[in-house]
């Protein structure tokens, strides 16, 4: 599905060849209809090169920064998300350590988890910095005597405790000891750690990196990095060292990162008059990893076996959601990829009652999964747990159709109060026994609304509601005759403060246009006020 940027990208580039084309076809057909002015052919030839270059050159800066642009964009919900994960899952196993009793082996692992998580919030911190300071013109770095060797030796240590690998899996040949350069040693130790960084993360099925250290010729050393990764074609070879520049979505979602750690390497590269030779890598493997967890002892109060499917590929935060949905007596299975957790939600052999949804997946995104969910006719209840919490990713949620949205890091009884919420509204349909007669039902036209179990009847048909679709009409109901403004909506359905392009609340509109007007280009109850935004009529005028 093609965004809303994207659209404009396309029709301002599209526009502009257009002007182009247009401009190339008037300044012909007058230089043939004048050709026998020659000054005038002349000074008009002239003029005409300047605008079509003016105009080529414009078309040109535009698309770049249009893709400068969705560069800084894809940078900042990156580092959004490597900043704000640790965080959420550290404060999700100290609100777990607070509020639960835990035998001593559990409180020692969720001691560990918390460490490695503090460990990648840091070096995330240490990323930013360092692009910061070695991007800048002005810094100063002193010159010393350093063993590149030594440096690679803790570079190669480093990563195999960080990444809990065995010697075979990152190999260290050394050809010349020691290697002694002139540098700056916090800077060759970061362009060489993210070097061997950068191989192992984007390494697929069972990491296999090599790191060679040998002597060139006029006194020069050189550093390779090997890996049998996931491939980059030639196109985007030239591209990997720019900043904030991140190799596809399909790949990039699936590998965390910021997009700063070869950017840091050319820089401190180039602070050095040193060189990097970069050499196309293939060999796509397919990598499956399975999760389990146990509930460590726990009391389990009974749910009715109501399951719940996490769908989060950050290992420590799935755990530690699981550890707690199973805590509280639910059932909890994991995905930690966004087409096999759409698969198994759409396998009539398996049934949840609530999804726990992350945006940012590897393969289809969050907003993918919940917008196919719906097409489908499937309504289970979707709530979003995201570090994206920008309003307009709040409203992409919405949009998508999940029932609510809460960004990392949460509190952990609120996020157990919301799922508890859905959970309940999603088994009122499913009763054995009917429940009671409710009042918190609004009829209009031959049209029935039912807010408690989120169904719309009309004649013989029965459709189900989402959530906000739910709200945003009992919003307007309540508010029947009287014109409602986007923004009202917006902070009173949404609970969005800030400036946020109120378009999207006219996707709302279209959707429940289709449900319940007769003649959704023509509504006679959900009506539009120019300037203003809507109105409801429970009674339209014939």
């Amino acid at each position: 599905m093609i965004s809303g940027r994207q659209r404009k990208t396309i029709f301002f580039t599209v526009f502009g060849i257009c002007l182009v084309a247009a401009a190339v076809t008037l300044n012909v057909s007058w230089l043939v209809l004048n050709w026998r002015e020659g000054v005038l052919i002349v000074f008009g030839s002239i003029f005409f090169m300047v605008i079509i270059a003016g105009m080529v050159i414009n078309t040109i800066f535009l698309v770049r920064e249009i893709r400068r642009n969705e560069q800084h964009d894809s940078f900042i919900n990156a580092v959004t998300h490597e900043l704000k994960t640790p965080v959420a899952s550290i404060r999700l196993y100290l609100q777990t350590l607070q509020s639960r009793e835990l035998d001593e082996a559990k409180r020692r692992e969720f001691y560990r988890i918390m460490l490695d998580d503090s460990d990648r919030l840091l070096h995330t911190i240490e990323q930013v910095l360092r692009a910061g300071a070695t991007g800048s013109i002005l810094r100063r770095s002193a010159r010393v005597r350093l063993d590149l060797s030594q440096i690679a030796r803790e570079c190669v240590e480093l990563a195999r405790t960080r990444y809990h690998l065995a010697a075979e899996a990152l190999e260290y040949v050394e050809r010349t000891s020691p290697a002694i350069v002139l540098g700056d040693g916090d800077e060759l130790k970061a362009a060489v750690w993210n070097l061997i960084d950068n191989a192992v993360k984007y390494s697929v099925g069972d990491v296999k990196v090599r790191v060679e250290l040998e002597a060139l010729p006029q006194q020069r050393v050189a550093v390779r990095v090997t890996d049998q990764g996931v491939g980059i074609s030639p196109t985007e070879l030239k591209r990997i060292f720019k900043r904030f520049y991140r190799i596809p979505a399909s790949v990039a979602v699936r590998t965390k990162g910021s997009g700063l750690g070869l950017f840091i390497v050319r820089s401190v590269a180039q602070a050095w008059r040193a060189r990097i030779r970069r050499e196309r890598r293939a060999g796509m493997r397919q990598h499956v990893h399975a999760a389990a967890a146990g509930s460590a002892g726990l009391r389990v109060r009974s749910r009715m076996s109501q399951r719940v499917l996490i769908v989060e590929d950050e290992h420590h935060l799935a755990e530690g959601l699981r550890f707690n949905l199973e805590a509280e007596g639910y059932a909890a299975d994991i995905e930690e990829n966004g087409d096999s957790a759409l698969e198994r939600l759409l396998d009539p052999a398996q049934h949840y009652d609530l999804v726990v949804l992350d945006v940012m997946l590897p393969g289809k995104d969050g907003f993918t999964v919940a917008r196919e969910l719906r097409q489908r006719q499937n309504f289970v209840p979707v709530l979003m747990l995201t570090a994206r919490g920008r309003p307009e990713d709040v409203l992409n949620g919405f949009a998508a159709g999940a029932d609510d949205y809460l960004a990392k890091p949460t509190e952990l009884a609120i996020l157990l109060a919301r799922i508890g919420g859905l959970l309940r509204r999603s088994s009122w349909p499913r009763r054995e026994t009917p429940p009671e007669p409710r009042e918190n039902r609004v009829t209009f036209s031959g049209r029935t609304i039912d807010f408690d179990s989120l169904e719309l009847t009309v004649g013989d048909r029965v459709l189900q509601l989402t959530l906000m679709e739910a709200n945003l009409l009992r919003y307007l109901i309540e508010h029947e005759g009287k014109a409602v403004s986007r923004k009202a909506m917006l902070e009173q359905v949404w609970g969005l403060h800030e400036d946020t392009d109120t378009r999207a609340i006219d996707n709302f509109i279209v959707r429940l246009r289709r449900y319940i007007e007769e003649e959704p280009s023509r509504p006679k109850h959900l009506l539009t006020v120019r300037g203003v935004g809507y109105r409801f009529s429970a009674s339209p005028a014939p």
